[in-house]
């Protein structure tokens, strides 16, 4: 112990060059250690961009596989239409719940085809009920039972009626627009006179349709093959974050400068001096 001014002290020793030593000692341990730590920082960055790229490699992979399932969809839907309407056939008419297609006429009791011996005309009641019309009025009478037909008790002499028939069936309709039903039955006549050009039409239409649809969904195959591709080469491509991984891993364990560090602060310590005895003046 010291005294300063009666005041007893701790006895403090002079710095001596061991002290130095010890301390350049330390700050050599910290500083191994604050590289270290820099260097592990440095690969975890690195390893962080690695798995950023190829997470963005994977999105933009995603990306085009569903923009690839995408191509030509609007083109294949309105030739899948196409095809539909061919093989229907276009509207040629329509007057009251009757529509006329290239293909068959619908009315609502039924479906009638457009054949070369189908017809219309304009007919008054009294032409059918008085026999005019034999099979006409012998089809509509068979028909009558199922209620909402006519029969010929209620066809009415003084009215004008659509009729529509064929060999097999006859639709009778009470017209309203007498010009509106003969512009109508003129459609009708002239559709069934062109039934077989119709029906060719029709057929090379929907082949060719058909030709330009199956080029489309080929192409979209193509294009979605490729993209499944391209979507299974990025998942596979881990090269560079499998190096990153690697160069991780050597860095956390690269410890040698560290370890030489404290070896040396530790033989310094082994070697600090005695305290000499205290002062009993």
């Amino acid at each position: 112990m010291t005294r300063l001014e009666g005041v007893e002290l701790p006895w403090r020793r002079p710095a001596t060059p061991h002290d130095e030593a010890v301390k350049r000692a330390k700050h050599e341990l910290r500083t191994a250690r604050s590289r270290h730590r820099a260097r592990v920082r440095a690969k975890r960055r690195e390893l962080h961009r690695a798995e950023r790229a190829h997470n963005g490699r994977l999105r933009q992979a995603r990306r085009e596989l569903r923009n690839s399932e995408r191509t030509e969809e609007k083109a294949i839907r309105a030739n899948e239409r196409a095809v539909l309407a061919a093989r229907r056939g276009a509207q040629l008419g329509r007057y009251r719940r009757y529509s006329l297609y290239e293909d068959h006429v619908e009315t609502p009791d039924g479906i009638l085809p457009v054949v070369p011996e189908l017809r219309a005309v304009l007919t008054d009641g009294e032409g059918i009920r008085s026999g005019a019309l034999p099979q006409t009025l012998a089809r509509i009478e068979g028909r009558s039972h199922e209620g909402r037909h006519l029969g010929a008790g209620r066809i009415r002499s003084s009215r004008t009626y659509l009729l529509i028939e064929t060999n097999d069936v006859s639709f009778l309709l009470p017209c309203e627009d007498e010009r509106a039903a003969r512009d109508f039955a003129q459609a009708v006549n002239v559709a069934a006179f062109n039934a077989g050009r119709f029906a060719a039409k029709r057929a090379d239409a929907t082949v060719d349709i058909q030709s330009s649809l199956i080029e489309l969904r080929e192409r979209r195959r193509a294009a979605v093959a490729d993209a499944q591709g391209g979507l299974q080469a990025a998942e596979a491509d881990t090269t560079a974050i499998t190096a990153a991984q690697e160069a991780l891993a050597a860095a956390e364990a690269d410890v040698g400068d560290v370890e030489r560090a404290r070896a040396a602060l530790e033989a310094l310590q082994a070697q600090a001096p005695t305290k000499p005895p205290s002062d009993a003046g």
